[in-house]
């Protein structure tokens, strides 16, 4: 039997009276969540135990020893039962908030406010120099973004390897995810990124060529070709009679016709592949 159930036997209280122990899922929402954002639900939520631990995150509601009372809310400040006519007036005594300020204003935002006010006394950072902060951040990246631009990729020369091996891990594990994001994306932005790619090839028409020339001149690239020429080409040339090989080639590549019929037909088959399959790599290498 757990101290919960002892408390309520003693109580006289059965299973359904109960209160229920937070999930661990809970628990550790409460152990990560901000002193600020602590103290804000130890106002609206109940607690059963005052020990400072609302019963939603409580491990054990009933158990006013368990966490010692750690940053307990003094009765007076618990805003938790409290009406919204009770709040205003504390702010209004506590900090002189002018009542046209606050009569039009939610419970919540009145909880926020009180609790801003407490935050302010106690030396803690408030919501309003949270944001002040953000905004200061945001104007440092605008101002610097060259520098940060250096250091991003200073850090990704230094770890290049172990950025690019996460990355590609992560890419083998989702990608329909990623595939579907593409497509959607572009969907969405068909027209603009069109228009993009196609300012973009005119303004690179050079660079682009020679990105192509280097490509074509990969040895995997013109393996590929090899066997792409083999797949699709050479299924076609056996139609052609022996005549009509040595009539292509000799007008094609210009060898002589006395040269031409000393081969046999499957010499010629390959000599003609052979030649064809030189022109086509020659070819993709002056694009």
């Amino acid at each position: 039997m757990n101290f919960d159930n002892m408390i309520n036997n003693i109580l006289g209280k059965g299973k359904k009276n109960s209160i229920k122990g937070a999930s661990l899922k809970m628990q550790m929402k409460w152990k990560h969540m901000t002193p600020q954002f602590k103290n804000i639900n130890r106002m609206m939520f109940k607690d059963t135990d005052k020990d400072g631990v609302p019963n939603q995150w409580d491990c054990q509601p009933m158990n006013p020893w368990k966490h010692g009372g750690v940053n307990k809310i003094p009765e007076e400040q618990n805003l938790c039962k409290k009406k919204n006519e009770e709040i205003i007036e504390l702010i209004i005594n506590e900090y002189g908030v002018p009542f046209e300020v606050l009569k039009d204003m939610k419970r919540v935002a009145l909880i926020h406010l009180y609790n801003n006010y407490k935050l302010k006394e106690m030396g803690i950072i408030n919501l309003s120099q949270r944001y002040a902060m953000i905004n200061k951040n945001k104007l440092y990246r605008e101002q610097n973004k060259d520098k940060i631009k250096q250091n991003k990729k200073k850090y990704y020369e230094q770890n290049r390897d172990k950025i690019d091996e996460k990355n590609k891990l992560y890419r083998e594990q989702n990608k329909d995810k990623i595939k579907q994001n593409h497509k959607k994306y572009y969907e969405q932005n068909k027209d603009k990124i069109d228009e993009k790619n196609k300012l973009y090839r005119e303004q690179n028409k050079d660079k682009i060529k020679q990105h192509k020339k280097e490509y074509h001149r990969r040895p995997e690239v013109k393996q590929k070709r090899k066997e792409y020429f083999q797949q699709n080409y050479l299924r076609k040339t056996p139609e052609l009679s022996k005549v009509e090989l040595i009539q292509v080639l000799n007008q094609t590549y210009g060898i002589p016709l006395i040269e031409l019929e000393q081969y046999s037909y499957k010499e010629l088959i390959d000599l003609n592949n052979e030649l064809f399959q030189e022109y086509l790599l020659n070819n993709s290498e002056q694009e």
